[in-house]
């Protein structure tokens, strides 16, 4: 009624592990694609003296990627399965690390170099960068600028802007008209606003930014000065010259048909990715520290995630796909 079976039985020949391992399976996929991308600069951070018998980091940064595509993130569950799962012991060749060259490897090793892996495992920037307001900021749309990515960045108060209440309120200080020829910014009375100083400031990120201030000469005489600001002295406005010229072409391009249909397509292309890492990865916090160790392990995961797309085109779409 039943198959017959005899389990721990000793086979007269050893079995080839790749026999049980389907040709569209991803693990195939991850250990291709990662085979042929360019690592001389990982190379480069071991000494050529060191211990013979240490894993090679190519295996090792294929371990990763496939470990994050089936959606396990700790070095010991890693190790874990390099010993008993059929698909890591295929990868290794039947050599397992252990968690601890895992983790430092991950930690120590990738720092300043899965940038790198990810450029050459890409090849090129992206052509559009479609982006909610959180992006916005001067250091990124600089970044954009210089590498050839046509933007559509919204900022913050985007949306605000385009409400009636915003846009014609002649007392926002976005909405005060600039002269560059005078370098003078003109209150709702017209009365120029002279510059007072620049100032420093740097981001987290040691990015610096020069903002301009400006103060108002006559406001205590103003009849608008009720409806304008509430301060006892004169008004002053700060200005990001640059910032304000990029938003302005933001601003256009947001608004015109092209931007309409990025900014409609963007919840569809960028909410469902994360709602797949969440939910279907379960990857809901960072298990690393630190913003570079949090940025090698979501460029690992990004990485995870392509090639998993990758392999459900060769394996359900069109089989040239790479």
């Amino acid at each position: 009624m039943f198959k017959c079976y005899t389990s721990n039985d000793n086979l007269l020949l050893p079995p080839c592990l790749g026999d049980f391992i389907p040709q569209k399976d991803p693990v195939r996929v991850v250990h291709r694609i990662i085979e042929q991308i360019n690592l001389e600069e990982l190379y480069r951070r071991y000494s050529p003296k060191g211990c013979s018998a240490s894993p090679p980091p190519l295996m090792i940064l294929q371990i990763l990627v496939y470990a994050y595509l089936r959606n396990i993130y700790s070095s010991s569950r890693i190790e874990e399965f390099c010993r008993n799962d059929i698909y890591f012991l295929w990868l290794t060749g039947n050599l397992t690390p252990y968690h601890n060259t895992i983790n430092r490897f991950r930690n120590s090793q990738l720092k300043d170099v899965l940038k790198l892996v990810y450029h050459s495992l890409y090849g090129r920037y992206p052509g559009v960068s479609v982006c909610d307001a959180g992006y916005e900021s001067k250091e990124n749309y600089l970044y954009t600028f210089r590498n050839g990515i046509e933007t559509f960045i919204k900022y913050n108060y985007f949306h605000k802007e385009q409400k009636r209440n915003s846009k014609n309120n002649p007392f926002l200080s976005v909405n005060f008209y600039y002269n560059e020829e005078t370098d003078g910014m003109y209150c709702p009375m017209r009365q120029r606003m002279e510059r007072l100083s620049d100032v420093k400031r740097t981001t987290d990120n040691d990015f610096v930014q020069t903002i301009s201030r400006y103060r108002a000469r006559n406001c205590k005489g103003c009849p608008l000065k009720c409806r304008c600001h509430r301060i006892r002295s004169e008004r002053i406005v700060q200005v990001n010259h640059r910032l304000r010229k990029i938003k302005e072409r933001e601003r256009e391009k947001l608004l015109s048909d092209e931007g309409l249909k990025y900014r409609c397509q963007r919840p569809q292309d960028v909410e469902a990715v994360f709602g797949d890492l969440k939910n279907n990865k379960h990857f809901k916090r960072f298990h690393l520290h630190g913003l570079k160790k949090v940025e090698i392990e979501f460029g690992l995961l990004a990485i995870a995630h392509n090639l998993a797309k990758v392999a459900s085109y060769e394996a359900y779409g069109n089989e040239n796909t790479v």
